[in-house]
């Protein structure tokens, strides 16, 4: 069959080869991967086959239930239709390109630090990053405290541990850790491969904590902590996910509320793993900074996806279990609710979650492999090296190219903490 090459692309044969500078890329950029790789399944290997499939997206189900009645006989209400939930992660790509001249012949130690480790770990963070800044909002709880406390590490591992048996594992930002040690807090070395040893905190309370940096900050703000004093819920658009509330009272200043900040709705709660109730507030967790004049009554913020009406997969309820209904007759949230925020201050965060609450795999084959093609493999991470030689300019082009499926699939499972910096 006939193929169209693009201009750009390596048009010389495929000569496939393990290379041992490939994979020193791979293993630069899994030391500093352990978000990724800790804690996450590959749930979706056997149907990604190898083919480089940018964009492709794949869904996991979230399972449904059905009733429980204590009866013997089963009532009308009771037989409903499975109707489960899915959650969509596509593939992204990312690169890097370096341009070495014919007289720039490297060794393989000069290439580990020159090359590997700089281009490793620039092609993982790039894709941290945008994870992170996503998953933070798809927590479904959020555990706050004050300045230099440790309750909400253990409360958030207190929470998922009364949810799933499976192993749990936190990441936080370092100042987090700095409190921990600190407080002289009893934590146990995690008995981790060498690679993870680095950002390493330990065992607290059930949880492996890692160090992660791009974990977010929140902010807020005196003036959005006072604008909200008395806020009540107006609205929540489960089409956009635009949760609006009325203030309290118009901002003294204008502010902003920051992308990580979450919203507490009097009366909603989370649910556990098959959609009953817990005893924990719904974190609704903001999106998107949002700014709020000093002469705004309400604020309107987006929010992650909030699945409330099939008893099975959703992820909030009322306390007392009911389905929430936003609107039409039979509303059950109403202006009567609360809404709050965490007071004033900066805090660190963190994200708490039992083990398969996250997904993560990188595509081992790519369709571009050209004569000088590698690819190095170091724990689930697959680098791909391609490079291209212009005899015109003497220049060796040399691509790293990483394609990962990666993101959050089972809120419930997943909490976020945030804890005052002063």
């Amino acid at each position: 069959m006939a193929r169209t090459i693009p201009s750009n692309a390596i048009t010389s044969a495929n000569n496939f080869e393990t290379n041992y500078q490939t994979s020193l890329i791979a293993l630069r950029a899994a030391e500093v991967a352990p978000y990724f790789t800790v804690g996450s399944k590959a749930y979706f290997g056997d149907q990604i086959f190898g083919k480089n499939r940018n964009g492709q997206t794949y869904g996991f189900v979230v399972r449904d239930r059905a009733e429980v009645e204590n009866s013997i006989a089963a009532s009308a209400g009771a037989k409903k239709d499975v109707v489960e939930r899915v959650v969509n992660l596509s593939i992204e790509p990312w690169h890097t390109f370096e341009k070495t001249n014919a007289v720039e012949g490297q060794t393989d130690a000069i290439f580990d630090k020159n090359i590997a480790e700089p281009n490793g770990q620039a092609l993982i963070q790039g894709a941290l990053q945008k994870s992170i800044k996503s998953d933070v909002a798809k927590c479904s709880t959020c555990f706050i405290g004050n300045a230099g406390e440790l309750e909400p590490l253990a409360m958030a591992s207190a929470h998922l541990s009364s949810l799933t048996s499976e192993p749990l594992y936190g990441f936080c930002d370092p100042m987090i850790e700095a409190i921990v040690t600190t407080k002289g807090a009893d934590r146990v070395p995690v008995d981790a491969p060498p690679m993870y040893k680095q950002g390493l905190i330990g065992h607290f309370h059930g949880a492996d904590y890692r160090s992660q940096r791009f974990i977010p900050r929140v902010t807020i703000s005196a003036a959005l902590a006072t604008a909200m004093t008395g806020a009540k819920f107006a609205s929540f658009n489960d089409s956009t996910n635009v949760l609006t509330v009325t203030l309290g009272a118009s901002p003294a200043s204008a502010t902003v509320i920051k992308a990580g900040t979450p919203l507490f709705i009097s009366d909603v709660v989370a649910t556990d793993l098959v959609g009953d109730i817990t005893t924990e507030p719904y974190a609704f967790i903001v999106t998107e900074d949002k700014n709020i004049a000093t002469t705004d009554s309400t604020v309107a913020v987006k929010v992650d996806e909030v699945p409330v009406s099939v008893l099975g997969t959703r992820v909030a309820a009322l306390s007392d279990g009911s389905i929430i209904e936003w609107t039409g007759a039979g509303a059950n949230v109403t202006s009567a609710n609360d809404v709050t925020i965490p007071a004033a201050g900066i805090y660190f965060g963190a994200i708490v979650r039992a083990n398969g609450a996250y997904e993560f795999e990188t595509l081992d084959t790519i369709d571009v492999q050209g004569s000088e093609y590698k690819k190095g493999q170091v724990d689930r991470i697959t680098i791909h090296q391609n490079r291209r030689l212009d005899m015109d300019a003497f220049v060796n082009d040399t691509r790293f190219d990483l394609f990962t499926l990666s993101g959050t699939v089972e809120k419930r499972a997943q909490a976020l903490v945030l804890v005052k910096a002063k």
